[in-house]
């Protein structure tokens, strides 16, 4: 007969749909819901670090370059999963001990 043997053929049920495209935003975790480990908020006219991020235990990589921040608070250096910080083009004038 025409039919594939052993689940070999192509059915409607085995295709997973692909996931949305990323716009570049993060949302808030929910519960059970993982924290991103890469957050972006380059050019979002910040004056400061976002009280969010630095909860944010599980974070890797961290981008606020292109904004207005002045200073770094000490919580950064909480962050002890973080690898990549960009804070290119901004307005700092102080950088705490504890970030390096």
């Amino acid at each position: 007969s025409g039919a594939a043997a052993g689940g070999e053929g192509s059915s409607l049920g085995s295709h997973k749909r692909a996931a949305p495209p990323s716009r570049g935003l993060v949302q808030p975790p929910r519960m059970g819901r993982k924290k991103p480990t890469v957050v972006d908020r380059s050019g979002k006219e910040l004056t400061e670090v976002p009280e969010d991020v630095l909860e944010n235990d599980s974070l890797k990589k961290l981008s606020l370059g292109m904004n207005s921040i002045k200073e770094l608070p000490a919580e950064l250096g909480k962050l002890t999963n973080l690898e990549t910080l960009n804070l290119r083009y901004n307005d700092l004038t102080r950088i705490p001990d504890c970030v390096f």
